[in-house]
Order: C-alpha cells, then structure tokens, then sequence
C-alpha cells in the first residue's frame, strides 16, 4: 500500500493525530495509546487537536472547526502555490525552512530530552512519523528530473527604516549613542539572520518573524532594563518583565530560540546575550523560560557604542512609550527616531 504523507513529509497514516489512526482503536486502547504518546512526545492526541484530516485536504474539505490540519502552515501554503505534491517535488529542495521543520522530532533529540534510550516499539509508533526530512529525501530519490517543478518564490522583503533626525537638541555621548543605537537597528532590519531561500514564502515570513524577535528583545532591555556593573556595563532585566513584555514574539519565550536563534547572532551587530540561572527550575521540560529563577544581561561592544549605546536605548525606548503607549513598537521596529526632536 502506498503511504500517504503531510506537504512536509509526515507520515500521515500512522501520525498520532490522525484520524485513520483514532478511528482503529477502542476507548480505552486509544486512551492508552494517547497516554504513551506524552510519555514520549511530551504531548498527546486531544480531543482538541486528534482526527487530523491531513493538510492535502483542499481547505472547504476540512471539518469546520478543526484546529489541524493548520490553514495557513507556510510550508503548505509554499507547495500548493507551486502547484506539487510535497517539498521532495520543489526545485529548492531540501530548503532552509524544511532543513529546520523537518526535523523537529527525532529519535535522538527525544532520547537527548528524556536523557535514555526509547524503545523502537516506541521510537516507529510515535517519533519516526515525524521525521519528515527523511520520507522527503526518500521520495526525491524516487522522482524523475521532469517531475520536480521550480519554486514559486515571493518579491523581495520591504524594509521600512525613517533616516536618522537631521536636528536632534542633544550633543556629546547622547548623540553618538543614538546614532549608533539607529544603525544597529537599521542592520537588524537588512539582516538576513543567517537564513537562506528568503525569496520563498515560508524562509521569508521566518526572516520577518526573527527580526520582529530580535527587535522585541532590544526593546525590553530598553525598557524595563536596569545597568550592572558585574562583570562589565550591562542592562540586566528579571524573568517576570522579560516574559510579561515579549507581545506577539512567542520565539522569546523558548529556551532553544534565545540560545540558538537571537544569542548565536546578536554578536553580528556589535551586541552579546547571557541568560543568568537564579534557579535551577528555570524553564520547563519542554523548553519554555518561566517567569522566575533567571535573569537576561545584554552587552553592547565598544564597537557598537558600549556603554552610551545602552543609555541611548533606555532613552528612546522611554521617550516611544510616553508618547505613543501601545504603539510605540511600531515606531521602534523602524528606527523612528523623530521622538527625540520633541521639546
């Protein structure tokens, strides 16, 4: 029988969260097939999120209220735009995107995560489905050279950056801090963040969201951060600010993107991000910070203006939100400095 597969190379027909796969159990089987799933996973089938259709269901064929198959995943949104099956038939394949999406779960991250080997019983029933990555390289293997079709790739970014105030009533450190607070926030904004493929959908609302991330981050320090003197100039903001003030960057919540997505490239501009433990219940099990038990420090090199940098990011930030309130992120993200020429 030939097996059916998500647009991203998830095997379908045995996901936990399928329908087909609910539907061949009894109560009390399933049931205890959900509660083996979270023992592995760390999540289970609900009756929520279970009796996934698959997202090659066509959107009017999808039960109404349904929470997956997602609408407006990137990645099927990428493959019914070029018009093929899945990602193995796509000229840009294996991309930056399904490089990271494809190998969410593996054995070896869940074995790292539960700190011992998993059975294979447990390894085929409830991770293999999802390495997706690896049923894609399977069926691009397969596939003729006419059968793969070239992506339908998405015009270039927009970046909207407001030149610096040509008059601003402030001279000396300040000035120099802001001008060199406004350049860096003009590179985040170019930035690439070590992403390729960004002319594909998914790569470039990733790119979007990631700024969007590194930006938030700037603007809580600025904000709600207070200067160290420990170990160098800093601004040091506590768990419960950090966690209370992230907005709609939901990345800044998890551990594995602080580390590994913003701290690996903050040092491109000039900056440097510690996560001090307090705690060492400081994030869960499955990864996010809580509001308590650490702290986050950020450095500015003498490079990017050090210590009249930080001072500058207070400023501004302070001078966004008393004018502006909720808003004021808004005029953040575009280095929209004209604040600063209010009397």
């Amino acid at each position: 029988m030939t097996e059916n597969y998500s647009k991203c190379g998830m095997a379908c027909d045995r996901c936990p969260w399928s329908r087909a796969v609910g539907a061949s159990m009894r109560g009390d089987e399933y049931e205890t097939f959900c509660q083996q799933c979270k023992s592995v996973l760390g999540y289970r089938p609900s009756k929520t999120f279970s009796n996934c259709v698959s997202c090659r269901t066509p959107d009017e064929e999808i039960p109404k209220g349904a929470r997956i198959p997602l609408k407006n995943c990137l990645i099927r949104k990428c493959v019914t735009r070029t018009g093929i099956p899945n990602c193995a038939y796509c000229s840009r394949f294996p991309c930056d995107h399904v490089k990271v999406q494809g190998v969410e779960w593996s054995r070896e991250k869940i074995e790292a995560k539960h700190g011992k080997p998993i059975s294979e019983e447990e390894y085929r029933t409830f991770v293999e489905p999802f390495e997706g990555l690896q049923h894609l390289l399977a069926i691009r293997k397969a596939l003729k050279p006419e059968e793969i079709k070239e992506v339908a790739t998405v015009p270039p970014r927009k970046v909207k950056i407001v030149p610096f105030p040509k008059h601003l009533p402030l001279t000396g450190d300040e000035l120099v801090g802001l001008r060199s607070l406004h350049q860096i926030l003009t590179n985040i904004n170019h930035s690439l963040l070590g992403l390729g493929d960004v002319d594909t959908l998914p790569t470039q609302t990733r790119l979007k969201n990631r700024i969007r991330n590194f930006l938030r981050f700037l603007w809580i320090f600025g904000r709600f951060g207070e200067f160290g003197e420990d170990g160098g100039v800093h601004l040091l903001v506590d768990a419960k600010s950090f966690i209370e003030n992230r907005g709609s960057e939901t990345g800044l919540g998890t551990w594995e993107f602080v580390e590994t997505k913003l701290f690996k490239h903050l040092p491109e501009f000039g900056l440097q991000g510690a996560l001090v433990e307090l705690d060492r219940k400081w994030k869960t099990p499955t990864g996010a910070l809580r509001k308590e038990g650490w702290q986050m420090k950020l450095v500015f090199s003498q490079e990017a203006g050090g210590l009249s940098t930080l001072r500058a990011l207070q400023l501004y930030t302070r001078k966004l939100d008393v004018k502006y309130g909720t808003k004021a992120f808004k005029y953040f993200a575009e280095a929209d400095m004209r604040v600063l020429t209010d009397n």
